[in-house]
């Protein structure tokens, strides 16, 4: 009996993990939203995918761990952890990756333009010099 129990316990815990996990997903979703604009039909697609992804995983962890037999404190557990992970890190992390990647492109930007106007003049310098070898004005 305690053994039941006991298994029945982790896979609570570990249905609690999956949710966590489930959760990050999204918030890597939500992150690229907010650094590359999207259209409402795009953000419906990738809502979507990420649902059925995420109903695949799950069933397949739950296949894995339980043999596919479904009880109600997976969806509790899974619902807790997502619950859980949105109430104590998500906004950090959502916050934290976006300012990350925003700040990255910009110094991206820079660099690309930096090397742009470094090529452009290297062109520049190249056309005078051979203009003046072969005597054109």
């Amino acid at each position: 009996m305690y053994r039941e129990l006991s298994d029945e316990l982790l896979l609570f815990v570990k249905s609690v993990g999956y949710g966590i996990i489930m959760a990050v997903g999204y918030d890597m979703l939500r992150i690229l939203r907010r650094v590359i604009h999207h259209r409402p039909f795009g953000v419906i697609t990738e809502d979507l995918c990420y649902w059925i992804g995420s109903g695949f995983f799950l069933f397949s962890r739950i296949y894995i761990q339980n043999s596919g037999i479904l009880r109600w404190y997976i969806f509790a557990g899974v619902l807790l952890g997502m619950v859980l992970y949105h109430g104590t890190f998500s906004r950090h992390l959502v916050s934290f990756a976006v300012k990350f990647l925003l700040s990255a492109e910009k110094t991206i930007s820079f660099f690309t333009k930096r090397l742009k106007f470094c090529f452009l003049r290297c062109k520049i310098t190249l056309y005078k010099c051979f203009c003046r070898f072969f005597g054109k004005s």
